[in-house]
């Protein structure tokens, strides 16, 4: 297996300290987890000078310890919407991609009423897009923020994409997020997250997510 490249992968003291590393660099933010960290593919997107890794899985956190670095563990579905809390005093334009037309339209109408002071210029759900029409719509604009919710590997190799025809964006591939953010998934209770059994938590409730955890696991060790 290639060797990570961990000097590509931020290493924040907790969630502010993250949203302020990423609300001061554009570009696009991997997430790294057990799945990705073991998928060569992905972690070649580190090589570009725009792509970021931010650690959001404990499997990760243990597999990248091989390397002499400890990361401490930043929660996408809590990352994308504390940049946006961080940037409050701004006007920020946001692109909204991906999850199903029903979470998606309920996102922007929840972060609308959450975040009044920013803009949300474009959103399209992960079943109805062109890539060559949402590229375009993308070029066009000067956004701060795309979020995009297609789940690991779609979202970040759209996600390359979208960096090179939009450089100036914070671009932040977040899978589930847009639905745990509207309540139509639940995420573990507290004490389990405080535990560091958030994946667990996730098994139990999305078992068809076994065998893809079982194929990262043994790629791992």
């Amino acid at each position: 297996m290639k060797k990570v490249r961990i000097d590509k992968i931020i290493s924040p003291f907790d969630l502010e300290d993250a949203a302020r590393i990423v609300n001061s660099k554009p570009g696009l933010y991997l997430s790294v987890n057990l799945q990705s960290v073991t998928d060569g593919s992905l972690m070649e997107l580190l090589s570009f000078e725009n792509v970021i890794g931010y650690v959001d899985g404990v499997g990760a956190q243990f597999y990248l310890r091989k390397y002499g670095v400890k990361f401490n563990k930043i929660p996408g579905c809590e990352l994308w919407l504390k940049l946006l809390e961080q940037r409050s005093d701004k006007r920020c334009s946001i692109a909204i991609i991906g999850a199903s037309s029903n979470v998606n339209e309920k996102t922007v109408m929840l972060l609308k009423e959450q975040f009044p002071m920013h803009s949300i210029d474009y959103y399209v759900d992960g079943y109805s897009f062109e890539e060559e029409k949402l590229l375009s719509k993308i070029a066009s604009h000067d956004f701060d923020y795309i979020f995009i919710s297609l789940g690991q590997p779609k979202q970040e190799y759209l996600g390359i994409k979208i960096a090179k025809v939009n450089p100036n964006a914070v671009i932040l591939g977040l899978g589930g997020s847009f639905d745990v953010y509207c309540g139509s998934v639940k995420r573990a209770p507290k004490f389990m997250i405080y535990m560091n059994l958030e994946w667990l938590y996730r098994i139990a409730s999305q078992p068809k997510r076994i065998p893809k955890l079982i194929r990262a696991f043994f790629k791992a060790v």
